[in-house]
């Protein structure tokens, strides 16, 4: 993170909104409490709310403290509720303060992208749809769940043409003469990655994107909807290259629940599920980062419908997570350096 280059003056008043877009399952819920924690725990930041956040963290901390995952999001008013962590970077001298904005919408709302399910309320008094909402980000992290199956829905490939095409098009319908590229900066993060199919994959972000989601899709595709270098894409030094003004987007792997070491020393996923026997249990090694795509991720597929089980962590060891703080940070750092024209 390189936030200390951007002077005081200007980033005191930094207000960065973000979307956070996912499925059903993807575990949109449990990254972004799992963020909160692991902002507080950093050495880097400071991370306060307010009223109404402070009640949607705990009212999942209760239950996530006794090992369980949060219940899949539900809309208990009219409109969805826009949620902030005010952070500050305490890095290099530097006390640059971001206001990060952000929702929790049911995944079908983005499913279903083009019938703009749901509205978000504004401070504005005024409400926006779910596209309209992505369209006011100035950066969107992108949740991706291998667990997922196709015929849970549409593919990924079809959702994210959809939801793209859809933004383009609003963005043509507000502003004609902007490049078709869209302005936010994003990020792919693949979640989930402890389990055992995928940590064995050894891979590039990139490659477990193409590989175990089934999608077809060459870099070209990304470019033809978002501002990306393909030179940018590649670990220096274990780091991912600075976002820029024709480089806005990334592709990450996440552990949101984290892994734990048994009395053997081996790296095991702390996921209990009785109907699945793809467990996660990783090769041993001295440091689980030593694979540098950093390749944890998040909770099995959870399908209420289909099952009586509720899948549960163990909250009795010591979790390391992975990459859930880079993609946020990623971001941030293209977002103050070349701020997107909204």
């Amino acid at each position: 993170m390189t936030t200390s280059q951007h002077s005081n003056s200007q980033t005191s008043k930094n207000q960065i909104r973000m979307g956070v877009w996912g499925t059903t399952g993807a575990g949109k819920t449990t990254y972004l409490m799992r963020l909160f924690h692991a902002l507080a725990n950093s050495d880097s930041w400071d991370v306060a709310v307010d009223d109404k956040t402070k009640t949607f963290i705990t009212m999942h901390s209760e239950k996530m403290s006794k090992g369980y995952f949060p219940e899949p999001t539900r809309v208990r008013g009219k409109e969805l509720d826009i949620y902030s962590y005010r952070l500050t970077y305490k890095g290099a001298g530097s006390r640059t303060k971001i206001l990060f904005e952000f929702i929790d919408a049911p995944g079908e709302f983005y499913e279903e992208i083009g019938n703009a399910k749901g509205k978000v309320a504004e401070t504005n008094q005024q409400s926006k749809d779910i596209v309209d909402y992505l369209l006011s980000c100035h950066g969107i992290i992108f949740l991706l769940d291998p667990t997922r199956e196709n015929e849970d829905g549409k593919t990924y490939e079809v959702l994210l043409q959809d939801v793209f095409m859809e933004m383009q098009k609003r963005q043509a319908e507000l502003n004609p003469d902007k490049e078709d590229k869209l302005e936010q900066y994003v990020a792919f993060a693949v979640t989930k990655a402890d389990l055992k199919k995928i940590w064995e994959k050894g891979m590039n972000s990139f490659g477990l994107v193409k590989e175990l989601l089934n999608i077809n899709l060459s870099l070209g595709w990304f470019e033809n909807y978002v501002w990306l270098d393909q030179n940018q894409l590649r670990l220096v030094r274990g780091n991912y290259p600075s976002a820029g003004k024709n480089h806005r987007c990334q592709f990450f792997s996440i552990s949101a629940i984290g892994v734990y070491k048994d009395e053997h020393g081996n790296w095991e996923s702390p996921i209990s599920d009785t109907n699945e026997s793809d467990g996660g249990i990783l090769e041993q090694t001295d440091n689980p980062q030593a694979n540098t795509t950093s390749v944890f991720g998040g909770i099995p597929n959870y399908h209420p419908a289909r099952t009586k089980t509720e899948y549960r962590f163990r909250h009795d060891v010591r979790l390391v997570q992975f990459g859930v703080i880079e993609p946020l940070e990623w971001l941030i750092d293209g977002i103050l350096t070349h701020p997107p024209s909204l």
